[in-house]
């Protein structure tokens, strides 16, 4: 499974996915970080289009509530707030998306930007 294309486009306030395509249906998707950002919007929208159930992540409340409000999914879509340079939120952002949709199926990691640089 795999995304074929994926273009997002802004267009005064509204965000919208110009071509997508992605067999998730019935999948619960974790996209992670930037959930208010152009291309962490579109991945959750795109994957909503297809069916998919979707938790996105970001630091800002606002953006996450923002980003709620123009997917305009009811329950298939959840905000958790987190940083994901920090191991508890993480954890927690894991945890409430299984507590919210039962399973993580797909995980994207749209988290970009490092601070330090260390051994792995």
């Amino acid at each position: 499974m795999a995304i074929i294309a994926l273009r997002a486009e802004q267009a005064a306030d509204q965000r919208q996915i110009t071509e997508a395509r992605y067999p998730a249906a019935g999948s619960a998707i974790l996209v992670v970080d930037q959930a208010g950002g152009n291309l962490g919007f579109a991945i959750a929208k795109a994957f909503l289009h297809e069916g998919a159930s979707v938790a996105v992540n970001g630091r800002s409340p606002e953006h996450g509530a923002e980003a709620l409000r123009l997917l305009d999914a009811g329950k298939r879509a959840i905000f958790i707030e987190g940083d994901m340079t920090r191991r508890a939120d993480v954890e927690r952002t894991i945890e409430q998306t299984v507590e919210g949709f039962g399973k993580i199926d797909i995980l994207v990691n749209n988290a970009g930007g490092l601070r330090s640089f260390g051994p792995i």
